[in-house]
Parts: C-alpha cells; structure tokens; sequence
C-alpha cells in the first residue's frame, strides 16, 4: 500500500523516485509495483491509478486536468471538458 501511496503522489512516478521516498533499494520498489500488478492485475499506469483510487489511498478528482473550453470551428460552439 505504501508503494500506491508514493506511486499517485508522483506526475511521473518512476522507480527511483519511488525508492527513494521510501528509503529502499529501486529495485525493491520494482519488487513491490510487480507484486501489486500480479494481484491486482494493474498493467499499466492508469491501472494503478484506479487501484489506488479502489483502496481509498486518492480521489478521481485529484487525477483529472483543469477543464478546458473546446471551440468547435464549424458551429462556433463552445463546449467545456472536465
């Protein structure tokens, strides 16, 4: 659990950077983020986000960019994008 809660903090979580926040080998990190992908079968990034957010550990909110407003050039509509 704590390897998610360092893994959501970051913009781009890498190994490393993890360790490091966790004072351990990178690749006991590695270790962990692989046994956390085998029992969760979190795959890739975004997947690790959704298991962090099914455990409690963040908010979706916290993951979403700031809303953007969308022109469309042949109406002329705008549309906001959250």
């Amino acid at each position: 659990m704590e390897y998610l809660k360092e893994y959501i903090k970051e913009e781009s979580p890498s190994r490393n950077k993890i360790a490091v926040k966790m004072m351990v080998k990178p690749s006991t990190a590695e270790s962990y983020r692989s046994n956390i992908s085998e029992k969760t079968g979190a795959r890739t990034r975004l997947g690790m986000f959704m298991m962090a957010v099914r455990f409690g550990l963040g908010k979706v909110e916290a993951f979403l960019p700031d809303p953007v407003a969308v022109e469309y050039p042949r109406t002329g509509a705008e549309v906001i994008c959250t």
